[in-house]
């Protein structure tokens, strides 16, 4: 039981970063302003998801393509 413990926890962690990243990118996208703190805020959860696991770096690069896009379009 303790070694299964171990092995999740990166799981959690990268799973909390992408939903920073995420509520970055929806507070970027839905802002009449650009404020400096999101784009911090973005940068550093895109770093930790990327450190954390590939999964959450393919994630987070998915996150920011939409956006991306998103921003491309509007």
């Amino acid at each position: 039981m303790l070694e299964t413990a171990l092995e999740i926890r990166m799981y959690s962690w990268a799973i909390l970063f992408l939903l920073i990243t995420y509520l970055a990118v929806y507070r970027l996208v839905l802002s009449e302003k650009t404020e400096a703190v999101t784009f911090v805020i973005l940068g550093i959860s895109v770093l930790c998801a990327f450190h954390t696991h590939y999964f959450a770096a393919i994630g987070a690069a998915v996150i920011l393509a939409i956006c991306f896009l998103f921003l491309l379009v509007c």
